[in-house]
């Protein structure tokens, strides 16, 4: 009595084992900004309906899903909106393809994007599953695999651990001021001051060049002139008038760039008519 007892839970446990619903996940391995296609399969002793499934990447700053597809033996079929940490996917097998037996199963295929480097896993949430007989089997279907590890992976040119210097904000503050923008409101606006804004926009320039700022912008019509003229000498008359305008209506500072257009000017004078009689 006790041998045929024993005979019959044997019989129980094995079919019971045999009839038990099984997923596998596979496992992926990549670098950051990779992807790479994850497709999880069913073993269905008893068949498949349908399913409800949500797959989620546990860790989300380690990847995403960018995109989930189901194979067309699902007649109905259901993706939620990617791309997205976790996405739900319906299926339901109306024209009875997925017989009671059936195995490796291709449920749905995630595309998968590697994004911070680490190791996690894809997990499923079995929201509902039935078999070919209607039954629930949600509780009693296994989920295996699913291991999730991203590399450090490579890049052409090596991440900086310098942090930049913030630029001053002085000039920018000093043209901000010139036309009034921090002074209230009042029934008579201000002037505008034009010499701090032309101060403020030079002061970007000589912080860097010097007076070699102004030298280089004031000869360029002189360079100019000379390029068509094929002569020097317009050109210095052309200097010496700009060199006593600076001298007479600009401020101080440009007294430098006056006498350096003098100097210039006489030499060109010199130059172009030494050149002429040669």
């Amino acid at each position: 009595m006790k041998k045929q007892l024993l005979l019959i839970f044997c019989v129980i446990a094995l079919v019971g084992l045999v009839s038990a619903q099984s997923i596998t996940i596979s496992d992926i391995q990549i670098n950051q900004n990779q992807r790479q296609y994850v497709e999880v399969r069913l073993n269905a002793p008893t068949g498949l309906t349908g399913y409800d499934i949500t797959a989620t990447i546990q860790d989300s700053s380690m990847g995403r899903i960018l995109s989930a597809s189901i194979p067309s033996w699902a007649v109905i079929q259901s993706v939620s909106s990617t791309p997205s940490p976790s996405v739900t996917l319906i299926g339901v097998d109306l024209h009875d393809q997925i017989k009671p037996g059936a195995t490796n199963v291709l449920l749905f295929t995630l595309e998968i994007e590697g994004l911070d480097a680490g190791t996690t896993s894809i997990g499923l949430t079995l929201n509902q599953m039935d078999d070919d007989s209607g039954s629930d089997i949600t509780g009693s279907t296994t989920v295996s695999g699913g291991s999730f590890i991203v590399g450090e992976g490579y890049s052409i040119r090596p991440k900086t651990t310098v942090t930049a210097a913030v630029p001053p904000t002085t000039h920018y503050q000093t043209v901000i001021d010139a036309f009034g923008a921090d002074i209230p409101p009042t029934d008579t606006p201000p002037e505008i001051e034009w010499m701090d804004i032309a101060g403020a926009i030079e002061g970007w320039y000589t912080d860097s060049l010097g007076m070699f700022f102004y030298v280089f912008v004031f000869s360029i019509p002189f360079v100019i002139q000379y390029l068509r003229q094929g002569t020097m000498i317009i050109p210095s008359v052309l200097g010496l008038i700009t060199a006593g305008f600076l001298l007479m209506y600009v401020p101080a500072e440009y007294e430098l760039v006056a006498v350096t257009f003098i100097a210039l000017g006489v030499l060109g004078v010199i130059w172009g008519v030494v050149k002429e009689r040669m």
